[in-house]
């Protein structure tokens, strides 16, 4: 889904791959013991937020989820937030970010889909959109490389599942630049200083964290839904 070019002449991009890891790689990083260390790492710190994804329910064609576009749309600690995304997977993910609720509902109008019948809610939730996922998150943060371009991260979430990441993010003039060429210039980037450090990135597959909810969510199929 191209975003649209008034909301995001100027754009904060996201470019960020995913990693296999465990309770122990936090420690691991800590110490950067291993062979080779990762350069100029440093610990940012740690903090913890919550997050509540929006989504139409259930959607019947000709409508569409805004996921199924390439787009999430959340609350982070109560703030609005929305990704777009610019190319790659749930894995290797390059996105255009808004933040703010009328930026995201500005962009929302300007998407050619059907939307559900709205409702009396101002803002976004008076688009038709409902809760998809809510948890919170413990984020441990590292800043890598001699500007300290890569961010690292290890997220905990409340429901006991831990992946990593590692960003690059980076504010381009959309004008001027070819954002998808971009963004897969910028990925790899990222492969290629993941690739120095085996011991801290291992090759597994890596779960994302809204991927490992909508899996528990699945298999739990709790009576009455988690919605509260």
């Amino acid at each position: 889904m191209k975003p649209s070019r008034a909301l995001f002449s100027l754009l904060t991009l996201e470019t960020e791959r995913k990693f296999a890891c465990t309770l122990q790689t936090i420690p691991l990083l800590n110490k950067n013991a291993g062979s080779p260390p990762i350069r100029n790492l440093f610990f940012e710190g740690q903090k913890t937020f919550k997050d509540i994804y929006y989504d139409f329910p259930n959607p019947s064609p000709p409508a569409t989820s805004l996921s199924s576009l390439g787009i999430w749309i959340r609350q982070r600690n109560g703030d609005w937030q929305a990704k777009v995304r610019q190319g790659g997977d749930y894995t290797n993910t390059q996105s255009a970010e808004l933040k703010g609720e009328s930026d995201i509902h500005a962009h929302l109008l300007t998407l050619p889909i059907p939307f559900p019948p709205p409702n009396s809610t101002p803002g976004l939730l008076g688009l038709g959109l409902h809760k998809t996922a809510c948890f919170s998150t413990t984020r441990h943060s590292w800043r890598a490389d001699e500007k300290g371009i890569f961010k690292i991260v290890v997220d905990e979430t409340d429901f006991g599942h831990i992946v990593g990441e590692v960003e690059v993010e980076l504010l381009v003039e959309q004008e001027e630049v070819d954002v998808v060429e971009f963004s897969r210039g910028v990925n790899e980037w990222i492969e290629r200083f993941m690739e120095r450090y085996p011991w801290a990135f291992p090759e597994e597959e890596a779960v994302g964290k809204l991927s490992a909810w909508f899996a528990m969510m699945k298999k739990e199929n709790p009576p009455g839904g988690w919605n509260k």
